[in-house]
């Protein structure tokens, strides 16, 4: 989960992060546009016509449950704004979700799924730590673009809310993929992935809890990064000075025998 850190008066927008994604230049590499479908396959839905009107239903319901929590924040999302809105009668949204937090463990895995896709969808570097620094700077554009969707994601914002065991093996998908990625760049090691988390994560938690849309902590993404795998190099070298000293104490031991 991303901790956003505060130090300083919250901002004006979604639970107080604003939807501003700043005047920042877009990096080529990134995705410029991208659907919010989550890309599921309606192969059985074409062939029964039932299924794919409460298919475009629940599509509707969670469209306009982003749309309130985009304007008011996650905590205003309710079962009878949103029966209001899609033009339902409340005991009929029963039918599709069982009670608000069933609503949002919906929400959550459809911006599971978008966040998986979208991290996807750049460009990567074929040079493996490049690509990881370009990780860092999309999951950055991620949380800037779909405000709402990265705060259900990412921060606990909402009390007595778990993802179900479903929905968060969509999130689990993302870690995975994550970690295929850092381990192409040499991070495997457990506490190394930890660090790796932790100086994205933390970024992006400052950057968008004080100065949304801006640069002023983002901008020192690469330098951070090039501190992490100097840090993993010199790692490297002593462990390999290590084994060197000792297979050499081992070889003069057995010589001196």
């Amino acid at each position: 989960m991303l901790l956003a850190l505060r130090v300083g008066p919250p901002a004006a927008g979604v639970n107080g992060c604003s939807t501003d994604t700043g005047d920042l230049p877009i990096p080529n590499w990134l995705p410029m546009s991208y659907s919010s479908d989550v890309g599921a396959s309606r192969t059985e839905e074409q062939e029964d016509p039932r299924l794919a009107r409460r298919q475009a239903r629940m599509d509707a319901i969670l469209s306009v449950a982003w749309d309130i929590a985009e304007e008011f924040g996650l905590a205003a999302v309710s079962l009878s704004e949103v029966a209001r809105r899609v033009g339902l009668r409340q005991p009929s949204l029963y039918v599709y979700v069982d009670s608000k937090l069933g609503l949002l463990d919906a929400m959550f895995a459809q911006a599971a799924h978008e966040h998986l896709e979208y991290m996807r969808s750049v460009h990567y570097s074929d040079q493996p730590r490049a690509a990881v620094i370009q990780m860092g700077h999309a999951m950055l554009h991620f949380a800037r673009e779909r405000p709402a969707k990265a705060q259900l994601l990412f921060d606990r914002t909402i009390p007595g809310f778990e993802p179900s065991a479903e929905s968060f093996a969509l999130a689990i998908d993302f870690m995975d993929w994550g970690r295929g990625m850092l381990a192409a760049a040499g991070v495997t090691e457990p506490g190394d992935v930890d660090i790796a988390t932790v100086l994205v994560a933390g970024v992006i938690g400052v950057q968008e809890a004080n100065e949304p849309g801006g640069d002023r902590w983002a901008k020192h993404l690469e330098v951070l990064y090039s501190m992490f795998f100097n840090y993993l190099d010199d790692k490297s070298a002593n462990l390999e000075g290590s084994t060197l000293a000792n297979d050499q104490g081992v070889e003069a031991a057995r010589s001196g025998g």
